[in-house]
This record gives C-alpha cells, structure tokens and sequence, in this order.
C-alpha cells in the first residue's frame, strides 16, 4: 500500500482540487456512490468505488488491494466527519467491508469490481 499513515492519506483532501476531481471521475465511471447506506461523506465512498473499480489508488495510481482501499474509506470517513478519529461511521462501515479485520462483505464487490465499471462504461 502506498498509503501508510492517516496523516498521509489526508493529505490528498487538502490539496485545493482533490475532491473535484474524485468527483468527476465517480461521473465518468458511473460511480454508485455509498452503495446500502446512507450517502453521508458522498466523495469519500465515490473515491472507495474508483478504487474497488480499478484496483489503483486514484491518488498515487499504483495498486492497492481490497484492505487498502477499506482503510482509505475509514480514513475519508474520519477525516470529514465532526467525530474526526472517533467516527463511528467510520469505524463501522470499514468494519462491515474488510476481509482482513471485519466481516468481509465487501469481498464480492472487490472481485467483481474491474468486470462491474467495465460494464458500465459500455452502456
């Protein structure tokens, strides 16, 4: 993962047009945005859907794997809710996704990712 650290993570929302451009991608893919919940932290799941759609950091653009972008997620969440590091959003979404620290029910979607945005794209 190239992302090793929340502070270094956050560091792409600072920049003046990180959230534009994650934005505009989640259009170009026909991002669902927070699929099941609530579409709190919009961005933060558009960005998580890229990630699950192409197996890239849209950031760094090296890969990542299905841990990596849940950790993301969590950080997102974290770093635009009120509750900051406490967010139990955050914590709870993660928990839901991660194969590796959670329940894993975002396995399917993670394997089924690339195949998914591919289709979408061709409607």
């Amino acid at each position: 993962m190239a992302v090793t650290s929340y502070q270094q993570y956050v560091k792409r929302w600072k920049e003046r047009d990180y959230a534009e451009r994650v934005l505009l991608e989640a259009l170009r893919i026909k991002a669902d945005g927070c699929s099941g919940v609530p579409d709190f932290f919009l961005v933060v799941c558009d960005e998580h859907d890229i990630h699950y759609g192409t197996w890239v950091d849209f950031y760094t653009k090296e890969s990542i794997l299905q841990e990596d972008a849940d950790q993301m997620l969590k950080w997102g969440i974290q770093f635009f809710s009120w509750f900051g590091r406490w967010s139990p959003m955050a914590w709870w979404r993660y928990s839901a996704l991660s194969k590796e620290k959670g329940l894993g029910v975002g396995r399917a979607a993670w394997e089924s990712g690339p195949r998914r945005l591919e289709e979408r794209l061709r409607r």
